[in-house]
């Protein structure tokens, strides 16, 4: 996978400092000195992302894309320009934090005017979705009337107003309407429309009335029009024209189009044909600007701004149209610190880049127009990871059986014949898949409400974790919390704990997420899945040892952070010393036991693992499918409820080490899996619980083989 690596690092100098002033007091001096270092992710593109589409639909040329506050991804793209005979999906498409389709909307409607052009979208905090228009420009299917509306919309494309019409305003003297408006942004009661492409404004409004509040230009000047009213668009740039790169610019501004507001009251205005951000005060007075490569090649630079999402808003987020670039900047000093991608067509590139998005994790949504009509995303990663990756992904491997769907692949025992036992939360449940990724056999059904992770004993017995219900529905109850041992052939021979009873007990368990042979013969079960209905016993996280017929021997263990102590125990595998590692998930490290099952000590380099193995030379490989991601979690969540960032700064994926000494080899990017196992050939089996549709796999079961 080709990775696009923004700078790590720099320091954080204060406005004066920047601008080369030597007229720095000791004690101004000293501020700067304490002043922490601005943290810049790194980024790597999400190669599963987007998802597709139902019904046959397809999507136009995407000019727009906003994440709201649920992260959910609003994409605005042009139907008209879908292929001849595509069947072309509404406008308005909304994904799910998980990259699911929700909904598709909009379009021309008897009861408000759609754009001609559409080009901006923009979802408040209140979830109401703003969409904007720029016709006759860009490629426009009508030619002869433009887009002087603003539209705003529920979530579900009810409209609450719409401000202007087609081809009525009056420029920028015109307060009733915009003229081919490009962006919006609202703090609190006021929307600010960056007007635009007609207009040379920051037009506020009320954001509930639509009631004009107050305008500005560049440098907060009286804005003035850019084209005669009646006309329908300004002639374009000379392309051969030489590019400004001295002085303040000018006057006015030439395409407002990209606009923000920060939380503590600031407008930050994309001026893009000038290649600069303009700050000001929510009132229109002029505080600073920047010019952001303004050297080029493109005319067209800084089109939409977007902000980190830590509590100081530090970061800014620039993309530059026509040069191929996210630009991170520095909020304070508007310095550049970092960036994203570069011009080109291939994966990871930009061109032209039109709108950008970003959600609470700092991933990174992108929109071009142009020859590339394309959607991306960029995940968010610190841990920058200069190890070779030595796999590649099947395609198309394996198959189903008729009659049967994928569900969330979530356990795996290799064979070392290319082939694998899966556990997928579908029916049925349990499935063999040859290496030519054929399903030889099946079993299972209606046996298991929540599949979660499975291990075979030394007669050749499949031992099946039910980890039960992540929250509580009508659907799941009496359901779930169990152990069931299998045959080879299917057989039903044994079921461990009580058929929905959530407790950590001699006959029950918690929610049992996977099982290990250990060298004595006995099963090493982690108990303790996170997240747990609130019926579930809230503490315990345990490891239980019991015999291959079911006896209790014993549990170690407790709910905590400390040696010893467990918060979800994930996944649980054994050395060649005999030595137990504990996938710890939700405490972000491995922990590793002696033979007694007595702490010897944790990793933490290893990511967040979910899942854990490690083949006869002791190599050990790791999955993590959850590090930088807000995942969801209710709120007696031990490491906090709602939508938390879990374990910060780390990149998803597999890596694989050396169990004797811990260290690093190998990393494989990307895939977010969960479940995980491994044979003594090579080969890497991953599951993954969301997006499957995604995958080059083709579902949610994927090989890796080495290169």
């Amino acid at each position: 996978m080709s990775r696009y690596v923004a700078i790590l690092s720099l320091c954080l100098l204060g406005v004066t400092a920047c601008a080369g002033s030597s007229d720095i007091t000791e004690q101004s001096a000293a501020a700067i000195a304490d002043t922490p270092a601005v943290d810049v992710p790194a980024y790597e593109r999400d190669p599963f992302w987007p998802p597709a589409l139902p019904d046959g639909w397809v999507m136009g040329t995407p000019t727009s894309l906003y994440v709201d506050p649920r992260d959910h991804v609003w994409v605005l793209h042009r139907p008209r320009t879908a292929a001849e005979g595509a069947s072309a999906a509404p406008p308005v498409i909304e994904f799910d934090e998980n990259g699911a389709f929700v909904q598709a909307w909009g379009g021309p409607d008897s009861g408000y005017d759609w754009p001609d052009t559409e080009h901006g979208i923009y979802v408040d905090h209140e979830n109401n979705v703003w969409v904007t228009g720029i016709n006759p420009r860009a490629g426009a299917m009508v030619s002869e009337r433009s887009d002087d509306m603003l539209l705003k919309f529920n979530q579900n494309g009810e409209l609450i107003f719409q401000l202007g019409g087609r081809s009525v305003s009056g420029g920028n003297a015109d307060t009733s309407g915009p003229r081919q408006a490009a962006d919006v942004a609202v703090l609190g009661d006021e929307a600010f429309v960056a007007d635009g492409y007609g207009n040379r404004r920051v037009w506020v409004i009320d954001a509930h009335t639509g009631e004009h509040k107050r305008q500005w230009g560049a440098f907060g000047n009286e804005p003035e029009d850019a084209i005669e009213v009646g006309l329908a668009a300004p002639p374009p740039p000379d392309p051969n024209a030489p590019l400004e790169t001295e002085g303040d610019g000018p006057d006015q501004f030439g395409v407002v189009h990209g606009i923000g507001v920060s939380d503590d009251g600031l407008v930050y205005v994309a001026d893009r044909n000038n290649r600069r951000i303009q700050v000001f005060t929510i009132d229109g007075e002029f505080v600073t600007q920047k010019f952001v490569n303004r050297e080029g090649p493109a005319a067209a630079g800084v089109a939409r701004i977007v902000f980190s999402s830590d509590i100081d808003q530090r970061l800014i987020y620039a993309n530059d149209f026509g040069n191929g670039r996210v630009w991170i900047l520095d909020r304070e000093t508007l310095e550049t610190v970092g960036e994203i991608g570069e011009s080109g067509s291939a994966p990871g590139q930009f061109g032209p880049l039109h709108h950008i998005g970003i959600d609470s994790r700092n991933v990174i949504y992108t929109a071009e127009v142009g020859a590339n009509g394309r959607v991306q995303k960029f995940i968010a990663w610190r841990q920058t990871s200069t190890m070779t990756n030595t796999h590649r992904m099947v395609e198309n491997w394996p198959t189903l059986n008729e009659g049967m769907s994928w569900g969330a692949a979530i356990g795996m025992i290799p064979d070392d014949t290319g082939g694998t036992w899966m556990m997928i939360r579908s029916e049925p449940p349990v499935s063999y898949v040859n290496a030519d990724g054929v399903i030889e056999k099946s079993f299972a059904d209606g046996v298991i409400d929540t599949a979660h992770g499975f291990c075979m004993d030394g007669d050749g017995n499949i031992w099946a974790g039910d980890s039960g219900p992540f929250r509580a529905t009508p659907e799941s109850e009496g359901r779930g919390f169990q152990l069931h041992k299998f045959s080879p052939d299917g057989e039903l021979l044994l079921s461990l704990g009580q058929s929905g009873v959530s407790a950590a007990g001699e006959n029950t368990f918690i929610g049992p997420t996977s099982c290990a042979l250990a060298p004595n013969g006995n099963l090493i079960v982690a108990d303790g899945h996170w997240p747990r209905p609130a019926s579930a016993q809230q503490d315990g996280d345990r490891l239980v040892e019991i015999t291959t017929d079911g006896e209790f021997v014993r549990q170690v263990g407790r709910l905590g952070s400390n040696p010893g102590e467990f918060m979800g125990p994930h996944a649980v595998a054994f050395d060649s010393q005999g030595r137990l590692f504990v996938a710890d998930r939700s405490n972000n490290r491995i922990q590793v036991l002696d033979q007694n099952l007595k702490f010897l000590d944790e990793w933490r380099h290893f990511g967040r693992p979910s899942g854990i193995t490690i083949l006869d030379d002791d190599t050990i490989i790791v999955a993590d499918s959850e590090s930088s991601l807000a995942v969801t979690g209710p709120p007696q969540a031990p490491e906090g409820g709602g939508r938390m960032i879990r374990n910060p700064g780390w990149q998803v994926g597999i890596r694989i080490g050396s169990a004797r000494d811990g260290s690093l080899r190998q990393f494989i990017p990307g895939p977010r899996p969960e479940g995980m196992a491994a044979d003594n050939l090579g080969n890497i089996f991953a599951g993954l619980t969301s997006n499957c549709g995604a995958s080059p796999s083709g579902g949610c079961l994927q090989k890796f083989v080495p290169r």
